[in-house]
């Protein structure tokens, strides 16, 4: 059986937009009413009806049978069935005011040029994320507006259910990450990403236990679980006497917070070593830079309409010279491409066969990476960043913190955990932070693998760079947080790059096979339709 997306089905499909989408939103024969009048003014329902016969007819005759397209193609025969034949015009009363609804989705002038992939095209941590040409985007032409509905680039097709599926089947029941109660963590994200309509972290295998979406497939104690499994490496410590030190500047007014700046220390005296000594300058700049913001007149930290570049600047500086003492480790600010994220999308390019060579796509942009720089630049960590605070449930800090940022991160584990060959030893030990940036305030975030095929995404709670001085001991919650993250960073470098030096003969002279778990990519991101709105 072919699958819905190879090319010869589509030409023989009269209407296969319609069809590539999820097979749940292909509705009922009203919804495929209303999609043919909408598209062939002036038709009745009978014609209506026989087109969607044929349509029915070419796909139960080319899917498998054991698809859900399929199930859904059976499901809209039998109706058609079971319908009437006697309704003449289809543009009436309740079916107009449908019409109306559906016209977002399904414009009337609509010039599509698209190009279709079978699942062949796919393998096993591969992926093509198509990025048209110029002479391949897709145009709409309206008379004024656009008509194209924004949420359908966001819709689950039945293109990536079947990558969703192929992923999943490669992966082994003695392999995945099985919880108490017998339940595998995969097996629910597997489930769960069947039944969402739209692109979710389920159809990447991540696990966001503060998600309710995911909550909907785990009982209170499987959450807890998933929550306090622990990773193989152990989380680092910040040494006592640093902490000594930041507690220093835990005062109500920046008169007694300045005058324990410019207290003697024995860490940055005469013989200051950079190298070494260089957290403890770290933070005393750091905390130079908030006290200096808290003394200005008005107070910036209240304003509203400051702009993102301003936080990064005057506010996260902090994040920016937190690897100052690391040799060629550099935090990249500025909505750059991601490497990791273009290595992905890049991962199943060739050269020209049957097939044209590719254009090479660039990776999601994001505000700030951690990176090292050498004969192969690499990251470690990522962030994205807001100009304003608009609470917990903001639009921009939902999609950000809760697809963005996971996904972003899951580009960067993959791309370590590539590099270290998919070591079960190894892979279990990657931690990679990243941060999320609203104004002046800070979530930390987490992505590791701890068990299984499925990366666990954790956030911390919100550090706040206070505009009360009186709450400045709270503020430096957020140093704190940093000065972790780095450590996590520089921890997961020492896993990654440990060669064992002292192991290189009896490795050389015997290679033994490492014991491997291939973690799936993350499922590609929808580009975004472009629309060239001309006025008649």
């Amino acid at each position: 059986m072919a699958s819905l997306f190879d090319s010869n089905l589509f030409e023989a499909l009269h209407h296969p937009d319609y069809w590539n989408r999820n097979p749940n939103s292909w509705g009922s024969l009203s919804d495929w009413d209303i999609y043919y009048i909408n598209h062939t003014p002036g038709s009745t329902k009978m014609k209506a009806h026989r087109s969607l016969g044929l349509e029915l007819k070419v796909l139960l005759t080319r899917l498998s049978k054991t698809s859900y397209g399929y199930y859904k193609a059976i499901e809209l025969q039998k109706l058609l069935k079971n319908c009437g034949k006697n309704t003449t015009k289809l543009g009436r009363l309740a079916v107009e005011n449908r019409m109306n609804k559906w016209q977002p989705s399904f414009p009337k002038k609509e010039k599509i040029q698209e190009k279709f992939w079978t699942v062949d095209d796919f393998d096993d941590n591969k992926e093509n994320d198509y990025e048209p040409d110029d002479a391949d985007e897709k145009i709409v032409t309206t008379s004024n507006t656009s008509l194209c509905n924004p949420t359908d680039d966001d819709e689950f097709t039945m293109q990536d259910m079947e990558l969703f599926t192929q992923r999943f089947e490669t992966m082994k029941n003695e392999k995945k990450w099985k919880l108490k109660t017998g339940k595998y963590v995969e097996d629910v994200l597997y489930d769960l990403g069947k039944k969402s309509k739209f692109h979710n972290l389920v159809h990447s295998f991540i696990v966001d236990p503060e998600d309710k979406f995911l909550q909907s497939g785990f009982t209170t104690d499987e959450l807890t679980e998933i929550c306090e499994t622990m990773t193989v490496q152990e989380a680092p410590q910040i040494e006592g006497e640093l902490l000594e030190y930041i507690d220093t500047f835990a005062k109500t007014s920046t008169k007694d917070i300045r005058e324990a700046l410019y207290a003697s220390h024995p860490r940055l005296c005469r013989d200051y070593n950079p190298l070494v000594d260089f957290a403890y300058e770290h933070v005393r700049t750091t905390v130079t830079d908030w006290v200096r913001l808290l003394e200005m007149q008005p107070n910036p930290l209240t304003q509203q309409d400051l702009p993102e570049s301003w936080f990064r600047i005057n506010v996260w500086r902090t994040v920016d010279i937190a690897f100052s003492d690391t040799p060629f480790v550099f935090f990249v600010g500025g909505e750059k491409a991601g490497l990791a994220s273009t290595e992905r999308k890049n991962r199943g390019r060739t050269l020209n066969n049957i097939h044209q060579m590719q254009r090479k796509k660039i990776g999601k942009k994001g505000d700030g990476y951690v990176r090292t720089f050498g004969s192969r630049p690499i990251e470690w960590a990522a962030s994205e960043a807001g100009s304003k605070w608009e609470g917990e449930q903001g639009t921009k800090l939902i999609k950000e913190r809760g697809l963005c940022l996971p996904k972003t991160l899951k580009d960067i584990f993959i791309s370590l955990a590539r590099k270290v060959n998919f070591s079960e030893e190894k892979i279990r030990k990657i931690n990679v932070p990243g941060f999320v940036h609203s104004g002046a305030v800070l979530i930390k975030t987490n992505l590791d693998c701890p068990k299984g095929y499925a990366c666990r995404y954790m956030r911390e709670e919100p550090r706040e760079i206070y505009a009360d001085i009186t709450q400045f001991s709270n503020t430096l919650d957020a140093l704190v947080t940093i000065i972790y993250a780095k450590l996590e960073i520089l921890q997961t470098m020492r896993i990654v790059n440990d060669t064992k030096i002292n192991d290189n003969l009896s490795r050389w002279k015997n290679p033994q096979k490492v014991q491997k778990t291939d973690i799936p990519d993350c499922h590609h991101t929808p580009k975004k339709r472009k629309h060239k709105n001309i006025s008649f």
